[in-house]
């Protein structure tokens, strides 16, 4: 049995009146409702896939910094990319790569050289922390490092990367390849 409430607003003697009716049986209306949620459940996939994984520097987590996936050879679509925080990394599928893209990967992370900036102190004047990008440019600003994106709905792929700049492409994970 299918119960429908439905507000009803009726004037009597100049003033508004709202009432809920209630009816047992089938309405047009809910035809719509149905096929629309029908019709959510076959639109088509979409074509964006998430990518997550580790990134670590002579086996330590890379506590914080950035991981970028840009298209390349012919690859459609945006850039995507991730903060990396306590060796981890997660691209949402809603903001992913696209499946069977080719993506080059930068990577950058900074940290703290122990040294003091003056002249770009904050509003009390005190010099700032100096840092320094540590991650090799051969993984960021000259990375050859590419990725295909797999159909997988994430694709896990790791980075163990290596201070001569090499990187063991055999520990790429489950999902996307390198």
């Amino acid at each position: 049995m299918l119960v429908v409430f439905q507000a009803v607003e009726r004037t009597w003697d100049g003033q508004k009146i709202t009432c809920m009716v209630h009816s047992k049986g089938f309405r047009p209306t809910w035809i719509f409702g149905v096929a629309a949620l029908v019709a959510c459940g076959c639109a088509p996939t979409s074509p964006l896939r998430g990518v997550q994984g580790t990134v670590t520097l002579e086996r330590e987590p890379v506590a914080s910094g950035t991981i970028e996936f840009t298209p390349v050879n012919g690859t459609k679509g945006a850039p995507a990319g991730a903060a990396v925080e306590n060796g981890s990394y997660l691209v949402p599928q809603a903001h992913g790569v696209r499946v069977g893209g080719t993506y080059k990967v930068s990577i950058v992370a900074m940290k703290k050289t122990g040294r003091k900036v003056e002249g770009f102190g904050g509003k009390d004047g005190k010099p700032l922390d100096e840092f320094a990008k540590y991650i090799p440019d051969e993984y960021n600003s000259a990375s050859k490092l590419t990725v295909r994106v797999t159909d997988d709905p994430v694709n896990h792929i790791d980075f163990p990367l290596k201070k001569d700049g090499s990187w063991n492409s055999g520990a790429g994970g489950s999902g996307g390849t390198p």
